[in-house]
């Protein structure tokens, strides 16, 4: 992926599914979901991965991380979530800027039906 696609984001010069926005964080859908209902929580400022930020980004971070799990659980139905980063090559990053990935969990009959479902009919449920 490239490098700069979350900036183009932010910038609004590349679409994207976005949940919230404040003035440190862009929230958006990822279009290659691990799970369907996988989010990203974006920082406004690039750094390359999670090391680099401020305690003031993380705390964002986290924040939003969580009413981002509450917002699967109660409008997807999710199970649980998986709150995550890849820092470096090595681990799996391929965008070089700092971003947390909420995947969500479900049972069979749920996972089925979701999995039925386009990224955008996903984003609307959320969005409701």
């Amino acid at each position: 992926m490239e490098k700069e696609i979350f900036l183009k984001i932010i910038e609004g010069k590349t679409e994207a599914l976005k949940l919230y926005e404040d003035n440190l964080l862009i929230v958006i859908m990822d279009i290659y979901p691990f799970n369907p209902g996988h989010i990203l929580i974006i920082p406004k400022i690039w750094k390359e991965n999670i090391y680099q930020e401020d305690d003031k980004t993380i705390l964002a971070l986290f924040k939003t991380a969580k009413k981002i799990s509450d917002l699967q659980e109660k409008k997807l139905k999710a199970k649980g979530t998986k709150i995550l980063f890849n820092n470096g090559a090595f681990a799996g990053q391929k965008v070089f800027h700092t971003h947390m990935h909420i995947i969500p969990f479900f049972d069979g009959q749920t996972s089925q039906r979701l999995n039925n479902l386009s990224i955008e009919e996903i984003y609307q449920m959320l969005k409701k």
